[in-house]
């Protein structure tokens, strides 16, 4: 009687053993389904924010950039607009705005360099809005200028270059990028551990 309580016994615990892991896997199992469409939505939601921190940041870098460059090479001054007018152009207006430097009342050749890029827009009101804010006929608007040539080139920068602004978007858009990247991995499931054999 003894042998057989003996060799019941392992038979017996890993049976409950067997039965104690099944029930665990099943606990997971179901907190796995019970959380699954909030992973699902986690995850959705980071990568669109990265998306969107990653648009915001390239966009930063070419600004940061461009407005640095214009700062090293060229110099900061006044031109005055002489003329001013929308034009219709691949489906969108575009503002095409010439300007003339301006030292101790001489000026130099007109251009029609600006900003970092040419002001486009979808409906007419909304270039002709911009146009008599930012660029009435016959005023001085700041800008910048090869101090060696100024008719070799001028930019006109009517909203002035501030890179530390376009440094703090940046900043923040890889804040943003960085936050997508952390719920996209909270919502990722973690790979189950190997079972160990009985």
């Amino acid at each position: 009687m003894h042998e057989t309580g003996d060799a019941e016994t392992p038979e017996k615990n890993a049976d409950e053993s067997r039965a104690e892991r099944d029930s665990v896997a099943a606990a997971s199992t179901e907190n796995a389904t019970e959380k699954k469409p909030i992973g699902r939505l986690w995850f959705w939601l980071g990568w669109s924010l990265v998306a969107c921190g990653l648009i915001a940041a390239c966009a930063s870098v070419q600004t940061v950039t461009w407005q640095l460059q214009t700062l090293w090479r060229y110099t900061e001054g006044q031109c005055r607009i002489v003329s001013a007018k929308v034009v219709r152009a691949d489906g969108m207006y575009r503002l095409e705005v010439l300007h003339q430097v301006e030292i101790d009342g001489r000026r130099y050749r007109a251009t029609e360099n600006t900003e970092q890029d040419t002001p486009r827009y979808n409906t007419l009101e909304e270039a002709q809005a911009r146009l008599e804010r930012s660029y009435p006929v016959g005023s001085l608007q700041p800008c910048w200028y090869d101090a060696a040539d100024p008719n070799r080139h001028s930019v006109l920068v009517t909203e002035g270059i501030r890179p530390l602004k376009w440094l703090t978007l940046l900043g923040a858009s890889l804040a943003v990028m960085v936050l997508g990247g952390w719920m996209i991995w909270r919502a990722t499931p973690a790979a189950p551990p190997a079972e160990t054999p009985p």
